[in-house]
């Protein structure tokens, strides 16, 4: 069983129509699966939306933020008896068209597929500093953690029942980063796809680029390990 999951605050404008598109693409899947989404705590339609297209909701009491609602997506998904797991945004970056080609990857013995915007060239729509700030931040992590990947903020990756198990989220800001460099500790399979990005609204993790920079250096001294 597939879960497909999906974290959420405030995006009623555009959590429908990535649902919609998940739905046409696993039309022609002969995998058998379920759409989770999980709420931060939304005070728009978000909820009710995801409710009236048949996914699979569960709110945090309170906004959480990213971290610890990627910690609760996982969790309710391996209730659901979750075999694999893809996360996708619900603010349209990603394209659920390319949800196959992770997918692939896993039925070929990969334990953690990253969506890559970089390795095949930029392939995102973001600003010049999200874009190259990504780079730079991707090369950083490999350096440090002696591994090798073109895009570790990439929040579209599918993933095994083992590694949403055995990998213990312990961040407070964000997760992927951490996931990746865990995964080269488990000496977990891991591999990249190429996908492209969509523009999108304002990143809501990203106050400032200080605001990231300082949080991200607090994860990887004290969570990342």
């Amino acid at each position: 069983m597939i879960a497909i999951t999906l974290p959420a605050y405030n995006e009623q404008e555009t959590i429908g129509e990535v649902i919609d598109e998940i739905r046409h693409v696993m039309k022609s899947s002969p995998h058998d699966y379920f759409i989770h989404v999980q709420d931060d705590a939304s005070t728009d339609d978000t909820k009710r939306i995801c409710i009236e297209k048949d996914c699979i909701v569960n709110s945090n009491p309170k906004r959480l933020g990213l971290a610890e609602t990627f910690r609760n997506e996982l969790s309710n998904c391996l209730k659901n008896n979750a075999d694999t797991i893809v996360h996708i945004d619900s603010d349209g970056q990603y394209m659920p068209s390319q949800i196959p080609d992770l997918l692939e990857k896993i039925d070929e013995g990969n334990d953690l597929v990253v969506g890559s915007r970089f390795m095949n060239g930029i392939e995102y729509k973001g600003s010049k500093f999200k874009t190259y700030g990504n780079i730079i931040f991707t090369h950083f992590i490999c350096f440090i953690s002696n591994s090798k990947c073109t895009d570790v903020t990439s929040g579209f990756r599918a993933m095994t029942k083992k590694t949403a198990q055995e990998i213990r989220i312990k961040s407070k800001f964000t997760y992927t980063y951490c996931q990746l460099m865990a995964a080269k500790k488990l000496n977990l399979k891991v591999c990249e796809v190429p996908i492209k990005g969509r523009e999108t609204r304002k990143s809501k993790l990203m106050k400032t680029p200080l605001h990231y920079i300082v949080n991200a250096l607090i994860d990887i001294i004290f969570y990342c390990h």
